[in-house]
């Protein structure tokens, strides 16, 4: 349903939404996002619907409406995941035009950087922008971007979109208890939001059931703080901390209209029953949405809501349900390419070193993650000691011991490999806060083990919610096999006793300046032919 409502909004009154995105592609997966985790990021635009159809399904729409006495006071690009991915988003503006009714827009920003972006944006009447946090770890933590987005960028965009939109700008700032809610976030959010020079600010926490079980609001008092905060240096801010009410339009068809609304604005129970009686029909009618899994329903905060299930979204819209394999790190064919690369670049090096850091970066690029480590098993003080690190910070790097016997420590006992789907939900994460800050949101560890001794284990982290496939995991399985007997053959030429003696030959690995091509883009290009053949022989 590419139309729907129109739905009361505490900003707009009644908006009629425009959902010209299916379900649920965006350059972020924010953590209070009330339609849930992120289905497909991307970051490159393209034309999911026709203009045209984007304009005929409005039109019908309001015609609808109009037949049966309800008001529109906007229509709003509010989809099911980041408007501005559509790049016919500015056409559509345009035809829209014609029905003679104010146009919105509600945007993440995250494209805004893009001149053809800001061009569209220009042509509405009314735009929103998200600004939840100005420091890249609170960003990465609470919106979780698509990972080749930059945040100075963006916030230079927005910059450059203010200094020339005629429109009402707007921006907006969600409030999520322990992550972007302390005085120094808000101070500085407040300063960027004041060079924007917005028509209004708005301050809002999460009010329907957020993508995170975690997530809450802040307390009162917190809130207040960030308010008073803003208030200090731009002259209109408002919350956006109320529930919006239960004024939604019914057309004549009920199931048409209760999905189309559900489907990107999860209604409260009292919301329901009263657009039910508005129908003619009782709850007896929810129930077999519910049976039929058109609908689901969840709790939050005291209150039942109930939001249309995305798997049937996807169907409605014509569009299949991303098959299994495009949801895993990489789809077979490249991930034996990958492998194939990694063990050629290993096995022409000696150097335990250079094994350690070229296995890192090569997985990180050829699974297009967000970082590697590789760490070697000290059965002396029961710790797993840092080999090797690629995309992570030294921060997180120094957030303490890790021990094998708290650390993902089945993986280590068992000899088995462990995903971690949530970290900041599962107890065998030894430092989920760290991890949160670092914006890491899944994990897999598998173990290294040469015969039947265990010597270390490697970690694959992503920035977005992952379900490892036994794709991924035997991918990762075979580097770390294959690292682990080139490090037993390191260990035998240099006479060591111990695999973990390999450390005491190396440098400490945050303070490597890795700066050779990885394997997965070819043979390290610091590599001379002579030492290729002196390596090789």
């Amino acid at each position: 349903m590419i139309a729907f409502g129109p739905v009361p909004s505490r900003r707009l009154g009644r908006s009629l939404g425009i959902n010209n995105i299916p379900p649920k592609i965006c350059t972020y997966s924010c953590v209070y996002c009330q339609l849930g985790r992120t289905l497909k990021m991307r970051k490159s635009r393209y034309g999911f619907y026709k203009p045209k159809v984007i304009l005929s399904e409005t039109q019908h729409k309001v015609e609808d409406l109009a037949e049966v006495g309800e008001s529109i006071d906007y229509l709003t690009f509010v989809p099911d995941g980041e408007p501005t991915l559509d790049i016919h988003i500015d056409r559509e503006i345009d035809l829209l035009r014609s029905l003679g009714i104010k146009i919105a827009v509600i945007t993440n920003a995250s494209l805004i950087w893009q001149e053809d972006v800001r061009e569209a944006l220009y042509r509405a009447d009314w735009v929103s922008l998200k600004i939840d946090a100005i420091r890249e770890n609170l960003w990465h933590r609470i919106n979780r971007p698509h990972r080749t987005l930059r945040l100075a960028v963006i916030l230079d965009g927005m910059q450059e979109f203010a200094k020339l939109y005629r429109g009402k700008l707007v921006t907006e700032t969600m409030l999520v208890k322990g992550i972007n809610d302390s005085p120094t976030n808000m101070s500085e959010v407040t300063e960027f939001i004041a060079r924007l020079e917005p028509f209004k600010a708005y301050l809002s926490v999460p009010t329907r059931p957020p993508a995170e079980k975690w997530v809450q609001p802040p307390d009162e008092k917190t809130l207040n703080a960030a308010f008073q905060t803003m208030r200090e240096k731009i002259e209109r801010v408002e919350y956006l901390i109320g529930y919006e009410g239960n004024a939604f339009a019914f057309t004549g068809d009920v199931e048409n209209d209760l999905l189309s609304i559900t489907a990107v604005h999860p209604m409260r129970e009292d919301a329901v029953s009263e657009f039910l009686s508005r129908a003619g029909t009782d709850w007896p009618f929810v129930d077999r949405l519910i049976r039929k899994k058109l609908l689901i329903e969840m709790g939050y905060k005291g209150h039942r809501f109930y939001m249309r299930a995305l798997s049937q979204q996807r169907s409605s819209e014509g569009i299949s349900p991303p098959k299994r394999k495009e949801a895993t790190m990489g789809k077979p064919i490249i991930n034996y390419e990958s492998l194939i690369r990694i063990t050629k670049a290993i096995s022409m090096i000696r150097d335990p070193e250079e094994i350690v850091l070229i296995t890192v970066e090569g997985v990180t690029h050829a699974l297009k993650v967000k970082a590697c480590t590789l760490f070697l098993f000290s059965a002396k003080s029961a710790e797993l000691k840092l080999a090797a690190s690629y995309g992570l910070s030294d921060e997180y790097l120094d957030k303490g011991p890790v021990s094998s016997l708290r650390s993902i420590a089945s993986s280590l006992e068992d000899g088995k490999p462990v995903a971690i789907f949530d970290v900041a939900d599962d107890p065998r994460i030894q430092y989920p806060e760290a991890a949160l800050n670092e914006g890491i949101a899944s994990i897999l560890s598998v173990p290294i083990i040469i015969g039947a001794k265990l010597i270390g284990c490697m970690r694959v982290y992503t920035d977005l919610p992952w379900e490892f496939t036994l794709n991924d995991v035997n991918f990762a399985q075979a580097v770390a096999q294959v690292v682990g007997m080139a490090l037993e053959m390191c260990r035998i030429n240099k006479g060591l006793k111990d695999s973990i003696d390999i450390l005491k030959m190396m440098r400490d690995p945050k303070s490597l300046k890795f700066k050779r091509r990885t394997p997965y883009e070819g043979v390290p290009k610091s590599f001379t032919s002579e030492e290729m053949a002196k390596n090789s022989a």
